[in-house]
């Protein structure tokens, strides 16, 4: 079973344009919910965004991350995740969002269980 989490950003939120780029202590708050990320045992960590031209520094911090990146459709979250899923042969994913930066993640227990469970 290969396993990934889904971190879903854009630079286009209406409520707070650009949040995944504010920083905290001089670090962007996508550069740290994808550190933490890091420390959960996936297969990939992805993030998924637009294919709009303003989301281009999201894929840039991606890769200065090492971790990949997904662009597909500016409003249909749904058919970034599908898209995603597809290209990187991802049978189970958990999404993160970014105002989810500092929360503590259980997503680590959730996989061991579902990999020692027979639903997959």
């Amino acid at each position: 079973m290969k396993t990934a989490i889904f971190i879903t950003v854009r630079t286009g939120s209406k409520r707070l344009p650009n949040k995944a780029l504010l920083e905290i202590q001089s670090i962007p708050t996508i550069v740290h919910l994808i550190r933490r990320m890091k420390k959960v045992q996936v297969d990939h960590i992805v993030l998924c965004t637009t294919l709009l031209k303003e989301d281009d520094i999201l894929c840039d911090i991606a890769s200065k991350e090492g971790i990949v990146f997904f662009r597909g459709s500016t409003k249909d979250k749904l058919d970034r995740w599908k898209g995603a899923a597809a290209k990187f042969g991802i049978d189970f994913f958990k999404r993160i969002f970014i105002s989810l930066v500092f929360l503590i993640e259980d997503f680590q227990i959730l996989l061991t269980w579902i990999r020692g469970s027979n639903i997959f």
